[in-house]
């Protein structure tokens, strides 16, 4: 059992003490860098005990535009896709979005995703990103064809998939989206791969819905109304770095609390299918893009306090008993004409920088079964490490 005073992350063969000031550090197949945080709350890993039951590990969200002309595409794809595969993410979700049926090298761009996703071979979600009630209740014939030619044509031997992100945030009823997803269920059936398609229903905020809807009445919904169709739940995680016991106010007394008043035959499965740290807006009187900045004007994703509360974060998740967390976005690209960057790698016309997050990242997807984390305190604020090995 070795004791240390810092967060201290190994990498590779070495350890690497860490600052929690902020630092800048179609189908078809590693760098090594430094993250630095500094001291803060206590963990125990030790090799004799699991993290939680059922454990599928940890990920991220891969940008399915990455190859399509609204990203430039930019130069450098095979370093880019090395450093994805070299991460070994064990969860991996990809966004469909409705346009992807407008724009061909968009359609063709999230297929190569998908493949790339594949030689990870991670677990695998496909999330329709949204679209109005009426829009999804016409083409779920045309979205089960997208997902039936991933399992027949890409070679995919299973998938989860998602209706809807962030349903909880927009107009739609619980009965709405019960609707779209048993239709769903029922194109899926007549192509003969339902069996192949496990349903993850929610992707659910923190807040009341416009039409006031809780957590809480989404919980109770699904879990009383379509038992029958979903196999695990998930919710979204973000934060602001000076409030980063916002961590445990969400994974614990939100979620796991909700999740406790809900009879255990009805139970399903927790998955953090986003998650991230935002950063003060402005700079000097200028508005930055999400998800701001550090206060001396670092973007807050190239910070190594960012990659300390985001790591924080998946081991606390992790011992609250989720079942695997992917972080937004693994890489920069384009989902639409708006700009943010909350991403492990970098822009790819600065060469797909490895940020931070990435190694911590790195650590806990190829290095998890080294070690597993036993206890802990409750804070990203002090922080001590033991580790057997």
């Amino acid at each position: 059992m070795v004791r240390v005073a810092l967060l201290a992350i190994a990498l590779g063969t070495g350890l690497v003490a860490a600052s929690a000031n902020a630092g800048v550090g179609l189908w078809g197949p590693s760098h090594q860098a430094r993250a630095t945080i500094q001291a803060g709350p206590e963990f125990t890993l030790t090799s004799s005990r699991g993290l939680v039951g059922g454990f599928v590990g940890y990920g991220g969200q891969l940008n399915q535009h990455v190859y399509a002309n609204i990203s430039g595409p930019p130069s450098g794809l095979p370093d880019l896709e090395a450093k994805v595969l070299a991460l070994q993410p064990q969860f991996v979700r990809v966004f469909f979005n409705t346009s992807e049926w407008q724009f061909p090298d968009r359609m063709l761009s999230f297929v190569r995703t998908v493949g790339l996703a594949q030689r990870t071979q991670a677990q695998i979600n496909i999330t329709w990103q949204g679209s109005s009630f009426a829009f999804a209740m016409a083409n779920m014939p045309r979205f089960a064809d997208v997902l039936a030619d991933l399992l027949t044509k890409g070679g995919l031997s299973s998938l989860w998939m998602t209706l809807f992100n962030e349903p909880n945030s927009t107009r739609l009823t619980l009965s709405q989206y019960e609707q779209v997803c048993r239709s769903l269920d029922d194109e899926l059936r007549n192509r003969g791969v339902r069996d192949r398609v496990h349903f993850m229903g929610g992707d659910l905020v923190g807040t009341t819905s416009p039409l006031g809807q809780t957590q809480l009445d989404w919980f109770q919904y699904m879990a009383s109304h379509m038992g029958d169709l979903l196999d695990a739940w998930s919710v979204h995680v973000y934060w602001n770095f000076w409030d980063s016991g916002k961590i445990d106010r969400r994974l614990r007394a939100e979620v796991r609390t909700i999740f406790s008043t809900i009879p255990a035959p009805e139970r399903r499965p927790l998955y953090v299918t986003e998650f991230g740290v935002r950063g003060v807006a402005t700079f000097e009187g200028e508005t930055n893009f999400s998800p701001g900045l550090w206060p001396n004007g670092t973007a807050i994703e190239q910070t190594t306090t960012a990659a300390f509360q985001e790591a924080w974060f998946m081991i606390r998740a992790a011992q609250l008993g989720f079942a695997a967390t992917a972080k937004w976005d693994v890489y920069a690209a384009k989902y639409d004409a708006g700009t943010q960057d909350y991403s492990a790698i970098g822009l790819g016309a600065a060469g797909w920088p490895l940020r931070p997050v990435y190694r911590v990242l790195q650590l806990l997807t190829v290095r998890r079964s080294r070690a597993a984390v036993a206890s802990s305190t409750s804070s990203p604020t002090r922080t001590r490490i033991r580790r057997s090995s």
